[in-house]
């Protein structure tokens, strides 16, 4: 395991199992998204503050790799890295590994912002609270002395040796 913060720990549940026999793609996706929730809620954006000011978070952007299979009840635990932050927005990258280890299973470089949602009108980004933006800028400083990972540099695409016509 990383030092990092632990965002997300579960045990992978019987529902996320695919017609493979294990743990499907949507379900790294909702364990992803989980975890960009728990970062979030070390900063106050829980539910009580949804409800209090209409203000939540979207994903604008993801990208996961996938490293390794998951079976019905591993233990994972998800690590987050803060690579950039503005007053709206988080660009982190989450590691998946198996609980209490090494063992890398998948991580998500994430683009996220912070919302807010009036009753009957679209949502529109909004500022963080500035607790909120200090603790997460805080917290991208910590990061920013730890390599980028590597994975944030790559592009999807497929190689060739040769032309294709």
């Amino acid at each position: 395991m990383s030092k990092l913060p632990e965002v997300y720990t579960v045990r992978v549940p019987t529902e996320w199992i695919d017609y493979n026999g294990h743990m499907g793609d949507f379900a790294y996706n909702t364990a992803f998204s989980r975890a960009s929730d728990g970062l979030y809620e070390m900063f106050g954006l829980d539910p009580s503050y949804r409800e209090r000011t209409n203000c939540t978070i979207y994903t604008l952007e993801t990208r996961t790799g996938f490293y390794q299979e998951c079976k019905f009840g591993d233990a994972l635990s998800v690590d987050c890295q803060v690579l950039d932050v503005d007053e709206k927005r988080v660009h982190m990258f989450l590691r998946m590994y198996r609980a209490g280890s090494k063992d890398l299973v998948a991580v998500q470089e994430a683009l996220i912002m912070h919302m807010r949602r009036e009753p009957g009108s679209a949502p529109v980004g909004a500022a963080m609270p500035r607790e909120m933006f200090n603790g997460l800028a805080a917290l991208m400083r910590e990061h920013e002395k730890l390599p980028r990972p590597a994975e944030t540099e790559r592009q999807i695409g497929i190689r060739r040796k040769t032309a294709v016509l």
